[in-house]
């Protein structure tokens, strides 16, 4: 056994002389660093910023976030609670709006929260894809959110800081659990409320086609082209037309037939990105009719429903199981 141990120990002993003394290919060699060139290139010393002022706020401190919209106007929120408005020079300033305090006025409708040991917490809670995230983020001044041009983006609650008392909570979308009005389901599905895997691209397409042919067709001749004049928008066939949009766009497939599930797509995109144009599609006056044959409907499905258990054609309805209240402790 000593022999043995003798042994793997000599051996171990020429690996170690043989890794430390056999040469290699690599030559450490010293580096000595250039001299820093100093600011030049993109970096140098220059005047761009020369001619920025500062804009006035009339006692006023923050601004909390400026945007330019598109009427041409600068706006700003200040701590105050005033949404400011005023020309891109600071000229013209006028109070545009009042929140009646703080970030959204959340101050105001809860005046006793505040401060580290009840900070604000706001939930911001919508039906799928109108912009929930996208405005967590504009109030945050940064990427706080995960956003997307589709339903379902969101999928858990996420906790977003705006300050070190108020608390910001993006929640997934939420729909009605039964939608008794058809027109508002092709209309949630239309403008993008309803995840993908729950519609009918080419069922969604006819719809929105014939609520905007009625309604719109200008827009609808001005975008595709088909050499229409609005009267022939109007009685021309919701298919008829998908498929001239189709061919007029490129959606073929073999053979140069033309891909009405590609045509389908298309359509609704223009749509959601605004290529057609400003579009609306109910009134409160057509909602409110919808609304009534959609609950008389329901009802009318009720009462056939209750019938045929009644008759013994379906199972009866199951009653839900009592709640028993949970046992005090002895």
């Amino acid at each position: 056994m000593k022999k043995f141990a003798l042994g793997l120990g000599v051996l171990l002993l020429a690996v170690v002389a043989y890794l430390a003394f056999w040469p290699v290919p690599i030559r450490a060699v010293s580096w000595k660093a250039p001299a820093a060139p100093g600011y030049v290139g993109p970096h140098a010393v220059n005047q761009k910023l020369a001619g920025l002022k500062l804009i006035d706020l009339g006692g006023e401190e923050g601004p909390e976030h400026v945007v330019l919209a598109r009427d041409g106007k600068l706006y700003t929120t200040v701590l105050s609670g005033n949404i400011l408005r005023m020309n891109p020079d600071g000229s013209g300033r006028e109070v545009f709006a009042h929140t009646g305090g703080r970030v959204l006025g959340c101050y105001r409708l809860a005046p006793k929260r505040g401060g580290m040991f009840k900070p604000m917490r706001v939930l911001i809670c919508g039906i799928p894809n109108v912009g929930k995230s996208t405005l967590i983020n504009t109030l945050k001044g940064k990427r706080a959110a995960k956003t997307g041009d589709e339903a379902g983006v969101t999928r858990t609650e996420a906790r977003i800081v705006l300050a070190d008392d108020f608390y910001l909570y993006d929640t997934p979308g939420m729909l009605w659990p039964r939608i008794i009005v058809p027109e508002s389901g092709y209309n949630l599905a239309a403008s993008g409320a309803v995840g993908k895997n729950a519609y009918d691209e080419e069922e969604v397409a006819y719809e929105l086609i014939a609520k905007l042919k009625a309604d719109y067709p200008a827009l609808m001749e001005a975008r595709y082209a088909l050499g229409l004049t609005p009267e022939a928008w109007a009685q021309t066939h919701d298919d008829e037309l998908l498929e001239a949009i189709g061919r007029k766009r490129g959606a073929l497939a073999g053979g140069g037939r033309v891909n009405i599930q590609k045509a389908a797509e298309l359509v609704i995109a223009d749509f959601r990105a605004l290529h057609i144009g400003r579009i609306t599609l109910e009134t409160p006056e057509q909602f409110a009719r919808w609304l009534k044959a959609g609950k008389q409907a329901d009802a009318e499905r009720a009462a056939r429903k209750k019938k045929l258990r009644e008759e013994g054609h379906i199972s009866p309805e199951r009653k839900p199981a009592k709640k028993t209240a949970p046992r005090k402790p002895r």
